[in-house]
């Protein structure tokens, strides 16, 4: 967790930097290629990282069919990647027309580029997490990843190159430094070659379907993660993608709170659940979800707190960010919060299942996003991805009472959402009495920690 802080505030502080040094125009360009290049990248990644989770579990006294699962691994996502950075490049004029991105075709080299470079890091990120060292994971994802893109942007802006083309190159120079790393260290710890599979070819074949399943969910939820961004860019311009760029940031740790969350829980519920470990499995379960449920309760306070913090921090350019914000904060903290229920379920075979459930929501986002960006702009995207994240959660709290016959809701998480409903609101009514800009902010930070202390009592023991 101290390392994910850390990482957080090297991104915030990478994102104040650009947004105050390139043009309101060249912040959006250089978002939209960050946030598509991200999420071509992981669908290049394929949804190997729960599948390697998953068996590397299965095959725990079998190092030779492990390194066999790691190869095919790399080799899919090293096909997946190069296979998307070409059809960029040769449908770049076409995709910009399409998605009505003029810039696009500029900066698709960029973006290709970058798309497979970033794929190659994710995947060796994820069977790094998969031997059991999430810890070397969150280090090169969180740490040495965005501190080097940090550093060389605070050089290229000493030195006057602030130019789009230039803090492109950096990212992928950062990518590929972080992937080189994780590299090292699997082929210190994991081995080069393919070892001696012991697995039968039934095995297999499961494993290949599991995949392939887990490679449908993944492209589902990552692409429900970025979707708002890219269809604000394809309905408005790059202004609003900037403003709408900043909102997302500023929830963007809850995403990653739920990805360290999923990275560190998912090993040991696919242990668990080969073991036949059910009370481990629960009791770990629980205990995580109710770390999660805490940032939904503070994700509250900061969507109350939105309009003092983005022009603050910001500028006063990114003010209507606030607006968006108010919605994307509990969305993405709720997402945070019921999320965990994705990777109980992957996790305990239920993989079809929750492809069901991925592309249903997918499907759902895309079509409240088509009707409420038009009329509402970013507002209306960020309400489109709360009703879609929401509604998701729900559901994947139904079914895993249902398979599982327990909840990974507890009494504590509803107290924590309650209690934090209220500073918020007391955060509100103080702003309104003060009258003076950061009044909600200020009354937010002087009563939100003694709520949190008091909540981290109420954690399951």
């Amino acid at each position: 967790m101290l390392l994910l802080g850390a990482g957080n505030v090297v991104t915030f502080a990478t994102a104040i930097v650009l947004s105050r040094t390139m043009s309101t125009s060249d912040f959006g360009r250089l978002s939209f290629a960050f946030t598509t290049s991200t999420m071509l990248a992981l669908l290049a990644r394929c949804g190997f990282d729960q599948a390697v989770n998953y068996f590397f579990a299965r095959y725990e006294d079998d190092p030779g069919t492990r390194k066999c699962l790691v190869n095919t691994s790399l080799r899919w996502t090293a096909g997946c990647g190069v296979t998307l950075s070409t059809i960029l490049l040769l449908g770049a004029s076409h995709i910009g027309a399409v998605a009505s991105v003029p810039w696009f075709e500029d900066d698709a080299p960029w973006i290709a580029a970058t798309t497979l470079v970033f794929a190659l890091m994710q995947n060796q990120l994820a069977v790094v997490n998969a031997t059991g060292r999430s810890d070397i994971r969150s280090l090169l994802s969180y740490v040495v990843f965005p501190g080097i893109f940090f550093v060389s942007s605070l050089v290229a802006v000493g030195v006057g190159h602030t130019r789009l083309d230039t803090f492109l190159a950096l990212r992928i120079g950062a990518v590929g430094s972080a992937a080189l790393a994780a590299q090292g260290w699997l082929r210190h710890t994991v081995g080069g070659k393919t070892g001696q599979c012991s697995a039968s070819a039934s095995e297999h074949a499961t494993w290949r379907r599991y995949a392939l399943v887990a490679v449908g969910t993944s492209i589902s939820v990552y692409l429900m993660e970025n979707i708002d961004v890219l269809m604000v860019g394809a309905i408005k311009d790059e202004v609003h993608v900037a403003t709408y760029a900043v909102a997302v940031r500023c929830v963007t740790p809850l995403l990653v709170l739920r990805l360290v969350v999923g990275a560190v829980i998912e090993p040991r519920v696919a242990s668990a659940s080969h073991a036949g470990d059910d009370a481990r499995q629960r009791l770990l379960t629980v205990r995580t979800s109710e770390m999660m449920a805490i940032a939904v309760a503070f994700s509250v306070g900061a969507a109350i707190s939105g309009r003092d913090l983005v022009p603050l921090v910001f500028g006063d350019a990114f003010s209507s960010s606030a607006d968006a914000l108010l919605w994307l904060a509990p969305a993405y903290g709720f997402y945070a919060w019921l999320g965990v229920g994705a990777s109980v379920l992957m996790m305990t075979g239920a993989v079809r299942l929750e492809l069901a459930n991925s592309l249903a929501t997918l499907a759902f986002n895309v079509a409240l996003n088509a009707v409420l960006i038009g009329p509402m702009g970013i507002s209306g995207a960020s309400l489109a991805t709360a009703l879609s994240y929401g509604a998701i959660g729900l559901v994947r709290f139904f079914q895993t009472r249902r398979r599982l016959g327990w909840s990974f809701i507890t009494k504590g998480q509803l107290w924590a959402i309650a209690l934090a409903t209220c500073i918020a609101a007391i955060s509100e009514l103080i702003a309104r009495i003060a009258a003076f800009r950061g009044a909600a902010l200020l009354a937010y930070l002087i009563l939100a920690p003694p709520a949190l202390w008091i909540m981290l009592q109420r954690r399951p023991r």
